[in-house]
């Protein structure tokens, strides 16, 4: 085997994983921001979805705690989103 060939080989292996990774992690974050921005919207839509916890177990102050805690999470990945192209373009 030519050392060409197992630059190539190797290469295509990198992209390969790469891709899986981004996949991977995209997939996860719509998830993610499908159980916490949902159940800003809709509480009870994330909780049909088995994404959240239902009242009668959390309570209305938990119910609310869940609240606070995917606004806060939400404004933070909506934050990080406009800076993802720019990591890409340094790949």
């Amino acid at each position: 085997m030519d050392k060409n060939d197992s630059n190539n080989d190797q290469s295509r292996t990198q992209k390969f994983g790469f891709w899986t990774l981004i996949i991977i992690s995209t997939i996860l974050t719509i998830i993610f921001l499908t159980g916490q921005t949902f159940s800003l919207i809709d509480y009870d839509l994330t909780v049909s979805l088995g994404l959240q916890e239902s009242a009668e177990e959390v309570g209305e102050v938990g119910v609310s705690w869940a609240k606070g805690v995917a606004f806060a999470d939400t404004i933070e990945d909506f934050e990080k989103l406009p800076s993802i192209p720019i990591q890409f373009n340094k790949i």
